[in-house]
């Protein structure tokens, strides 16, 4: 295998002797590098471990000197990362992009009045609004609380500007209320906001459990290696619950199956209902 140098195989001490090892182990392969070094000479591991160390260093110094960089510019008032729908950049600030505010602020209208997400994305769309719709971009956008002024950084709010408020803060309570009035009703057994009938779920745990923070049903957030992780939607999705915290599915699943099973099945439980 050959490569530049070692810190263009790995900038982690650990990733890098994990790859060498696995790379030796699966086929002996040899590493050789532009600048002379190479795995089969006695001193490899040592200047693996000094390149990964200085690699590994300078990625942190790069990470703390760019945060530092766009904190100063968020700071300053500038904008930085990727333009939320109903803004735009002037002279490198967030300004309000009026057309797209008009949407939001249906939309939330809507939202308001009772209409459900998935209609409210269908009305949108039918109207030809600027893009087709979906439930779950409804759902994101009636969260998102920019839209009430507050500029979000780093895991919390880092100011408010009344400049950039596009939903007035009496619509964005009540319709915060609303939303999570419609998702405790949601995770009600037998519940269905929109056919009445019976909730299909994928997950064995999706919306019958809730949030030791906020109360918010929970739901699978993410998808990673196969496996699914239950969180809060919201503290994953958009900022209104403190708890980022995710769990992993099928260990839940098994404890929950476990103790229901163990509940169920205890002698005195069994007695009982026979009785009964």
């Amino acid at each position: 295998l050959a490569i530049e140098s070692l810190d263009r195989h790995g900038r982690n001490i650990y990733y890098s002797f994990d790859i060498i090892r696995r790379l030796h182990r699966e086929g002996g392969m040899r590493i050789v590098t532009s600048d002379g070094r190479d795995s089969d000479a006695p001193s490899f591991k040592a200047m693996l471990l000094a390149d990964s160390f200085v690699a590994d260093v300078f990625l942190d110094n790069l990470r703390t000197h760019t945060k530092r960089g766009l904190d100063a510019r968020v700071a300053e008032g500038f904008h930085v990362g990727r333009i939320s729908f109903g803004y735009r950049v002037e002279n490198r600030r967030l300004v309000i992009n009026e057309p797209q505010a008009r949407v939001l602020r249906r939309m939330f209208e809507l939202t308001a009045s009772g209409v459900s997400t998935y209609r409210i994305a269908g009305c949108l769309t039918a109207e030809g609004m600027p893009c087709s719709w979906t439930q779950a971009q409804v759902s994101t956008r009636l969260h998102r609380i920019l839209y009430r002024g507050d500029v979000w950084r780093d895991g919390r709010i880092a100011r408010h500007e009344e400049r950039l408020r596009i939903v007035p803060e009496e619509l964005w309570v009540a319709v915060q209320a609303a939303v999570h009035a419609r998702n405790s009703a949601a995770s009600r057994p037998g519940s269905n906001l929109v056919s009445g009938s019976p909730p299909h779920r994928k997950h064995l745990l999706s919306g019958l459990i809730g949030c030791a923070r906020c109360g918010e049903p929970v739901s699978v957030r993410a998808r990673r290696r196969g496996h699914w992780w239950y969180g809060c939607p919201a503290g994953t999705r958009h900022p209104t619950c403190e708890n980022r915290g995710q769990v992993a599915g099928a260990p839940l699943e098994k404890a929950m199956i476990d103790v229901v099973l163990a509940t169920v099945l205890d002698a005195d439980a069994v007695e009982h209902v026979v009785a009964e």
